[in-house]
């Protein structure tokens, strides 16, 4: 149960940013390209990590992994409201580092039901 509210957590915290866009287009009046630039963010940085730390959890273990993964996502969750007040790069960085630590949630949740 654990796994699977730990990939919960992940799935909606990368989901959300889509559904509160509009909210957040409308508070900073972004255009377009820096609406797609924000939700590019954390694709971006989930891209970098994603293989590489599924190979990690396969040597090292996935729990530590994963817990590293939650607990930045969540951080970053936490000062997300912050950054997005700060304007476009801040929040773009915010959202970028948020996808690098999510990015071997996934591979490691794997990594860790075929070891269960």
């Amino acid at each position: 149960w654990l796994l699977f509210g730990c990939r919960l957590v992940c799935q909606a915290n990368r989901i959300l940013l889509g559904a509160l866009l509009p909210a957040i287009r409308q508070d900073l009046t972004l255009s377009d390209a820096e609406a797609g630039s924000l939700l590019s963010a954390f694709a971006s940085g989930y891209m970098f990590t994603q293989i590489l730390g599924g190979a990690f959890a396969d040597l090292l273990g996935g729990k530590w992994i994963l817990q590293l993964a939650i607990t930045a996502v969540s951080l970053g969750s936490l000062v997300a409201p912050v950054a997005l007040q700060q304007g476009l790069r801040p929040a773009y960085c915010t959202y970028f580092f948020m996808g690098i630590f999510e990015g071997p949630s996934f591979p490691t949740a794997g990594s860790m039901l075929s070891k269960w």
